[in-house]
């Protein structure tokens, strides 16, 4: 199976400028998140794996294409694609 995640070479606090959130605590390690739709709480995360995944609290909905969320991070080579 394969996924998106944010290379290793990149400083996690980057993302910062790309309106994502530091969410990271203790418990759940280092996370960050950014909105998709303020309204139902729906984004995108990325977890102390550098995985990127949607958030879709309260939701069984078929998910569209990450990559639709994530341009600004294609565009600027920080994500690569990881056979698991």
């Amino acid at each position: 199976m394969k996924y998106l995640k944010i290379k290793d070479n990149v400083d996690l606090k980057e993302l910062e400028k790309f309106g994502f959130k530091n969410e990271s605590n203790y418990n759940r390690g280092e996370l960050y998140t950014r909105p998709i739709n303020e309204s139902d709480l729906t984004g995108i995360a990325i977890n102390f794996e550098r995985k990127i995944s949607f958030m879709f609290p309260y939701s069984r909905e078929e998910f569209p294409p990450i990559e639709n969320y994530i341009n600004d991070l294609i565009k600027v080579d920080i994500v690569e694609v990881v056979d698991e």
